[in-house]
C-alpha cells in the first residue's frame, strides 16, 4: 500500500515539474525593441567618439588639443554611458 501511494506521489510531483517547466519554456522573454535601439546608438556613437578623439585631438603640431579633447571626451563618456544603460534595460 506504501508503495502505490508513493508511485502517485511520484507522478504527482513529476506532472507538477513538468508544468512548471512547462511554463518557464511558454513564457516571452524577448528584448525590448526601444532599449535595444538605444543600447546600438550608444554602442556606435562610443565606437564614433572614440575614433573622432584620436583623428580630431592627436592633431597639428601641437600634438595635443585640449579644447577639442573636452568635446570629444564629453561624447565619448556620454555614449559609453547609453551604450551601458541600453544592455541593462534589454
Amino acid at each position: 500500500m506504501e508503495a502505490a501511494s508513493s508511485e502517485g506521489k511520484a507522478k504527482a510531483s513529476l506532472e507538477e515539474l513538468r508544468q512548471k517547466h512547462l511554463a518557464i519554456l511558454t513564457q516571452k522573454d524577448r528584448p525590448d525593441y526601444f532599449w535595444s535601439i538605444v543600447l546600438e546608438i550608444g554602442f556606435f556613437g562610443w565606437v564614433g567618439a572614440t575614433i573622432g578623439f584620436i583623428m580630431q585631438v592627436f592633431k597639428g603640431e601641437k600634438g595635443f588639443v585640449t579644447r577639442r579633447a573636452l568635446g570629444w571626451g564629453t561624447l565619448f563618456l556620454i555614449s559609453y554611458f547609453i551604450w551601458i544603460v541600453g544592455m541593462l534595460k534589454a
